[in-house]
């Protein structure tokens, strides 16, 4: 049996599902391509026991064959943001993000583009390509987040221009990424923000809240 969990793209996923799964006797055999493969099947308790365990960690075993086929393509796109950042790949055009994305998930699903365009709209709500650039940004996000500068991010990213990243960017979260930027130096972030309202809560300031906590508590109410 193939087992794919949502998201499983980073080593502390992997470990989970793994962990669970030996828990329940099971000796899962890591793939190549993310997935996870076990002798026999798994019980119908067994498979709601390791949801109810991953759901609380943001990720769902995927059964349905269709959703294993959008997973699979999730998947790929995911490994082709996290490939960008290698020296050896160079600035890519428009038409070349777009040829090397039908590639990968081909190689990840071995099913023709269309149909899993198809099945992927229907079943994320976005196209393949819209999928890319999400990832992409969110990439583009942690790195402003960790300091490097808007160049540095749109060249290791393999954008063709800094224009170009910068309306991706806007695209995806209504502001430039300089704007982003200035956010993330400034702490107005709302998980910061957040951060600073459990701070005074627990009493560890001694000090009166400052204006974005009270603006905070005044937006939550």
């Amino acid at each position: 049996m193939t087992i794919i969990v949502t998201d499983m793209n980073c080593g502390c996923c992997k470990l989970v599902i793994r962990l669970l799964l030996e828990a329940k006797g099971h000796t899962p055999v890591l793939l190549d391509d993310g997935q996870l493969y076990i002798e026999g099947s798994l019980t119908p308790e067994e498979i709601e026991y390791i949801n109810s365990v991953l759901r609380t960690v943001g990720h769902d075993l995927v059964l349905d064959k269709n959703h294993q086929l959008v997973e699979k393509a999730a998947l790929a796109v995911r490994t082709w943001v996290m490939k960008l950042e290698n020296k050896d790949v160079k600035t890519l055009t428009q038409e070349q993000e777009k040829k090397q994305i039908k590639e990968i998930v081909y190689k990840f699903t071995r099913e023709s583009y269309r149909k899993v365009s198809e099945l992927f709209s229907d079943i994320m709500g976005m196209t393949i390509h819209h999928y890319s650039i999400v990832r992409r940004i969110t990439r583009a996000k942690e790195l402003i987040e960790e300091g490097v500068d808007l160049g540095t991010i749109a060249a290791n990213l393999k954008y063709c221009t800094t224009g170009y990243f910068s309306r991706q960017f806007k695209e995806i979260e209504g502001m430039k990424p300089s704007e982003y930027k200035k956010l993330v130096e400034s702490n107005w972030l709302p998980e910061k923000i957040y951060q600073k309202v459990q701070a005074f809560d627990k009493n560890l300031q001694t000090s009166p809240p400052s204006l974005e906590v009270l603006l905070y508590r005044h937006l939550i109410k």
